[in-house]
């Protein structure tokens, strides 16, 4: 049927339940486990296992999601990074349709201030609409990337209610990064000249004790130094990184390890 969500039992080769498109990860989260013996999902990386119950996208709806029976966790997890100015309804219907099971989303910031300060282009109102139109297209799984600790120059913004719109949006998964002044860049240039001051570091350390209580008082662990996610919801791609999993890179600027 078109978009809906089939449970199959490989090992039985019988259908368990229907539910339509984008209830899967309500449906793990409430306990749906599955009986199957183990069966290795994936060949190279971390030892990734899970029963013989995989979730599988019918009709408009091609993905397929792999559960861990007894975590509820995702265990095959195709993301990619977007800024909120790349979505649209069209857009991420596509990206599901192709296999996107997961989208990081470039939000930085909720003060448009802010955001002209950094040359986004986007502003809060579009990163907010950006969220609706992957969940309208059924892709749950998805991050809000944000940046703290910048500079008087970006203007009176006030990081607590970023933290507060970012955790309004209830998203499973919040990444949050220091701004890092790089030399030879345009910031480390205006830097070097006296255009810019870099924020001290005990802004640093406010910013990111902040962001740990507003983030854990929502219900997100902080399970890796810059990554915050609900229990089911931690990044596959984010951890293997922390583990040194060998990665292939493929196109312009990319690296492997």
């Amino acid at each position: 049927p078109w978009g809906e969500i089939v449970a199959y039992d490989l090992n039985e080769g019988t259908i368990k339940w229907r539910a339509p498109v984008g209830t899967v990860p309500a449906l793990a989260a409430r306990g749906i486990r599955d009986t199957g013996n183990a069966q290795r999902l994936h060949r190279n990386g971390p030892a990734v296992t899970a029963g013989g119950l995989i979730f599988i996208g019918t009709g408009a709806d091609r993905t397929f999601h792999a559960y861990d029976k007894d975590t509820g966790k995702i265990l095959w997890e195709r993301s990619i990074e977007a800024n909120p100015e790349d979505v649209a309804a069209d857009v991420a219907r596509r990206w599901r349709d192709a296999g996107v099971n997961r989208v990081s989303l470039g939000v930085q910031s909720f003060d448009d201030g802010a955001l002209t300060w950094m040359h986004r282009v986007h502003d809060a109102a579009r990163a907010e609409r950006a969220v609706g139109e992957l969940r309208d297209a059924g892709i749950e799984n998805l991050s809000i990337d944000l940046i703290f600790a910048l500079p008087e120059e970006a203007g009176p913004r006030s990081w607590e209610r970023d933290l507060e719109r970012a955790v309004a949006l209830e998203p499973p998964h919040v990444s949050l990064y220091g701004l890092t002044v790089e030399a030879h860049t345009p910031l480390g240039k205006a830097l070097a000249v006296g255009g810019i001051t870099e924020a001290p570091e005990d802004r640093y350390e406010r910013d990111f004790l902040a962001a740990h209580e507003v983030m854990t008082a929502a219900g997100l662990e902080h399970y890796e130094v810059s990554n915050f996610g609900r229990p089911a919801m931690h990044s596959r791609h984010n951890g293997a990184y922390w583990r040194s999993v060998p990665y292939a890179g493929v196109g312009p600027g990319a690296h492997e390890r």
